[in-house]
């Protein structure tokens, strides 16, 4: 059974985003949130820097290859001194290099503010900062869901959130699969033949966001799958982005 996908040009809508915190859609389609040419100069950028390939956890009891540019604190929540060392230096790579030309997150957490009428910032855990996105090669992933709160108990700003969200910008797409299935279903409920669903395969330039604490799984991509991603949790008071 297919779940309605919210769908919208560029700009984030804010009767979309109720529907998505409501479960009415299971996630947001923002088609050509950059333009082809700064497109371009984003997947040259990341190209430059250079993607880091590691085997590390799917938070579906294995592990499988990954590639990103900029550290995620899921990867290094045993060693948090090790991510915050790398914060700044990835901060300012795509602050000033990779998003030279548009600063599409920028342009995100203002949007994300304004339908949400909340302010935003970038998480901040004991007067150290977060990364706000990283690169990502994933031609795949198994069903699993992401909660900060569960998967990082100790971060005191993560015990706040009410939701919690997933956003990924797509730059480069397989010629075949590698798209984004997202179920009407938390971790603990089976999913079964006719389990509502959204089969989302975007376009490149399109920016997806969906509910992360509901069962997502990624299909085996036939290629490079490109994308620059984040989370964001929505507490009482504010949205926080991190990675």
């Amino acid at each position: 059974m297919q779940w309605a996908i919210g769908q919208c040009d560029r700009f984030l809508q804010a009767e979309l985003v109720q529907r998505l915190r409501s479960r009415q859609c299971g996630a947001i389609r923002i088609a050509s949130f950059v333009q082809p040419a700064d497109v371009a100069a984003i997947v040259s950028a990341i190209n430059a820097a250079g993607i880091e390939y590691h085997v590390a956890d799917d938070k579906a009891g294995s592990v499988a290859r990954k590639g990103k540019l900029g550290p995620n604190f899921f990867r290094y929540r045993d060693q948090p001194e090790e991510y915050f060392r790398q914060v700044p230096q990835f901060r300012s790579l795509f602050d000033h290099q990779i998003f030279a030309s548009d600063h599409p997150i920028h342009r995100l957490m203002g949007m994300v503010a304004t339908a949400t009428g909340l302010p935003v910032e970038v998480a901040q855990e004991n007067g150290q900062g977060f990364m706000h996105c990283v690169a990502r090669d994933l031609p795949a992933a198994p069903r699993h869901t992401d909660w900060l709160p569960r998967d990082c108990p100790a971060l005191g700003f993560a015990a706040q959130f009410k939701s919690q969200y997933a956003w990924n910008l797509y730059l480069e797409l397989p010629s075949h699969g590698g798209e984004t299935v997202i179920y009407h279903r938390e971790e603990q409920q089976p999913i079964v033949e006719n389990t509502l669903r959204c089969t989302v395969r975007s376009s490149v330039a399109d920016l997806l966001i969906f509910q992360s604490t509901n069962v997502h799984e990624v299909l085996p991509a036939g290629g490079k799958r490109l994308t620059v991603s984040g989370f964001f949790g929505i507490t009482d008071t504010k949205v926080i982005f991190f990675v």
